[in-house]
């Protein structure tokens, strides 16, 4: 995420949904744009219609902010050699291949999110996407 700011603009962030298919990204940003729709900050697209969305960068506002926010799918997580899970509070350095270029810059913030569970029962409380870790961009490799 970056911020940027014009002189008597709000400031800008860029936010970008990162990682596999099925992982949350799609859906976190179609809820974002339906509620910022409801207050005329953002045009809604609905959750089945990103299949025809011609580019994945979306803008929406807050009353204090203005959002360019970016759904990519494509990504592969490595944890560092010897690490078989991460417990939460443990700090590490993770490699995030992305199968598709997107513009990164050192000290964005990020976030993981668990896949959903899909398990095609009716209870919907565990199908939402959970935040599982965060961090800052520290390094572009490449």
């Amino acid at each position: 995420m970056t911020s940027e700011t014009s002189s008597g603009a709000k400031p800008r962030l860029n936010i970008g949904a990162i990682g596999p298919a099925g992982g949350g990204k799609t859906a976190l940003t179609a809820a974002i744009l339906r509620v910022q729709a409801k207050s005329q900050l953002a045009e809604a697209v609905a959750y089945d219609d990103f299949a025809n969305v011609e580019s994945p960068c979306f803008e929406y506002e807050t009353q204090a902010r203005h959002y360019t926010h970016v759904d990519c799918d494509g990504a592969t997580l490595k944890l560092p050699e010897g690490v078989m899970m991460v417990m939460p509070g443990d700090d590490i350095t993770l490699t995030i291949e992305l199968d598709t270029p997107v513009a990164l810059e050192e000290k964005m913030r990020f976030a993981l999110l668990e896949a959903e569970d899909d398990d095609d029962d009716d209870d919907d409380d565990d199908d939402d996407p959970k935040v599982v870790g965060v961090g800052v961009v520290t390094r572009i490799l490449g």
